[in-house]
């Protein structure tokens, strides 16, 4: 199957579970599904941070940006635009999603969302620091410095009811696979996958719950982007059968697989689950019919 029918395919199941939502944002003209977005995570959800800092995961140069407004390279790993920007032209909040460490941003720009996301980043608080990026503990108190500046300038009330109407979105977990445990000789010596899988869910676990204090929010968790990681290092590794910092591609996705059944498992109702620790409602866009499906490819 070519890459190109499965991106195909994935376009038509978002339409088709997204599409009730599209109709009633098109009828209700000026409303806004949200007020805001907010974006944690890695170079899926970065729009640029790392150009502010010292780090040599950078995409500020060509061809990033080719296809970007102005084919100027802004800092996103992308030719274009990142699914944070059409997903925040869908709920109507602004055209592209601006990396919050870049100083120029105005007031009415920081008030419709920004995103604290790092390229290289990872659950494992050692991730980030094999690169020298911003990690998601980082990130979150990024989160609160921009809370106090909006509360500066528009009052904390409004800010409170900004964020309790926001959409937040986290997208990471593939560089404490590809990155990390795969290729540095560290975590490997001291988990066995099945126990590293637990120690990032762990992670995620803990984020999710300081997330959830600070925004007051109704948090809501879709894991789309991790199953679509796994199912594009597969193809990438039949299309050039190599590898990549020594570890083959075959035996990387096999551990995001496995990490993805432990945190299915912690999506079943039951005391143990994130949606009864954390509070926060599950929203399962077809896991298994999309990840399993294409486990031949």
């Amino acid at each position: 199957m070519s890459l190109l029918i499965f991106f195909i395919i994935l376009l038509l199941i978002f339409l088709m579970l997204e599409a009730p939502l599209l109709i009633q944002a098109q009828s209700n003209n000026n409303n806004n599904l949200v007020s805001a977005i907010f974006i944690f995570g890695d170079s899926t959800a970065d729009p640029g941070n790392n150009n502010y800092i010292s780090t040599p995961f950078k995409s500020n140069f060509s061809p990033y940006g080719k296809d970007f407004l102005n084919h100027v390279p802004t800092g996103r790993f992308t030719n274009g635009m990142l699914a944070n920007d059409f997903i925040a032209r869908y709920v109507g909040v602004k055209e592209y999603v601006p990396p919050y460490l870049d100083q120029s941003l105005s007031i009415e720009e920081l008030k419709t969302g920004v995103s604290f996301a790092s390229a290289g980043t990872g659950f494992d608080p050692l991730t980030p620091k094999i690169s020298n990026v911003i990690s998601l503990s980082k990130q979150i108190e990024y989160f609160k410095e921009y809370q106090e500046k909006m509360e500066a300038a528009i009052g904390k009330e409004q800010t409170q009811n900004l964020i309790k109407e926001s959409l937040f979105i986290i997208s990471a977990g593939t560089n404490d696979f590809v990155v990390n445990y795969n290729t540095l000789p560290i975590r490997s010596k001291t988990y066995t996958l099945s126990t590293y899988t637990d120690f990032l869910l762990q992670h995620l676990q803990l984020f999710l719950q300081i997330l959830k204090r600070l925004t007051m929010a109704a948090v809501e968790l879709a894991y789309w982007k991790v199953h679509f990681c796994a199912t594009q290092v597969h193809m990438y590794a039949k299309m050039h059968q190599s590898m990549f910092f020594g570890i083959q591609f075959i035996q990387l996705r096999r551990h995001i697989i496995l990490f993805l059944k432990h945190f299915s498992q912690l999506l079943i109702p039951s005391p143990n689950s994130l949606t009864y620790i954390c509070n926060i409602s599950i929203r399962k866009l077809l896991y298994y019919e999309v990840i399993f499906s294409y486990q031949n490819i």
